[in-house]
């Protein structure tokens, strides 16, 4: 990134960080309690609680950085006057969050042009923070991360998100070294998760933009690969990000070796 455009990104980081965990406080002091919730397409939820961390974030970084895009996962695309758009899930999980279930988080990632330049996943939970700038390594609280080096094999662990396995299980079985599976309900830990080498492999299908964005941008700065199941690059957008909003992704996210193995049975899946 040029200088200006990377003390810009660390300026927006640092806002990012307080907000993600300010909204992950406000979750916290809501986790197990009653939390009225709908659902809002499908067999997704959302509830008071995703409503109220989004509000506290966008305030803040309306504040911050009033000429900024921000594209909302419950209040949808504010139009700004700048280069940068904010993508923000205020709570990835929102059904493990509703169950008691301590596996939830909070995705930011941060577009200058058609290309994520920050991310944070905030685990609340955890207490854990993960960030990345583009150029700049991904850190977990400052400890830097490194995605896993090995193709796949018999031992290797795949986050899998459910309705991607409810449709393509048999064929997945019959294609991978591996029968390690999980889904872990929150696919910017997921990503984390990945960035880390905690897991080998994240396959997911029809996940929006504010799902894939932070926890993508984590896997390429700690040396992984995302790709689409055809095998292209996820990032710099196709398109501006008013209409990649509405797009649905498949994509494959690791280790480049593990992403690399997988590849050519993913490009035989049907669409």
């Amino acid at each position: 990134m040029p200088p200006e455009v990377q003390t810009a990104a660390s300026e927006r980081l640092q806002v990012a960080r307080e907000a993600a965990i300010a909204a992950g406080e406000l979750l916290m002091s809501l986790f197990r309690k009653p939390v009225s919730a709908r659902f809002k397409r499908g067999d997704s939820m959302v509830s008071d609680a995703d409503h109220a961390a989004e509000k506290l974030i966008l305030e803040r970084l309306t504040g911050a950085f009033p000429g900024d895009s921000i594209l909302a996962e419950e209040g949808g695309l504010h139009r700004g006057d700048t280069a940068w758009c904010w993508t923000l899930d205020p709570l990835d999980g929102t059904q493990n969050f509703l169950a008691g279930v301590p596996l939830f988080s909070v995705g930011i990632a941060i577009f200058h042009g058609l290309a994520p330049v920050v991310a944070l996943i905030h685990d609340p939970v955890r207490g854990e923070s993960y960030t990345a700038l583009k150029g700049r390594g991904a850190r977990r609280d400052g400890i830097a991360l490194t995605a896993g080096t090995e193709p796949l094999g018999p031992s290797s662990l795949i986050a899998v998100r459910h309705r991607f396995l409810r449709r393509e299980a048999d064929r997945i079985y019959d294609l991978l070294p591996t029968r390690k599976f999980r889904s872990f309900g929150s696919m910017s830990l997921e990503l984390a998760y990945a960035a880390q080498g905690t897991v080998d492999l994240v396959l997911a299908n029809r996940p929006h933009l504010w799902d894939v964005a932070p926890g993508g941008l984590l896997v390429e700065e700690a040396g992984g690969t995302v790709r689409g199941f055809d095998g292209e690059a996820v990032f710099p957008l196709p398109t501006e990000i008013g209409g990649a909003a509405e797009h649905r992704y498949r994509i494959v996210a690791g280790g480049t070796a593990a992403v690399e193995s997988v590849l050519p049975h993913l490009r035989a899946l049907p669409a």
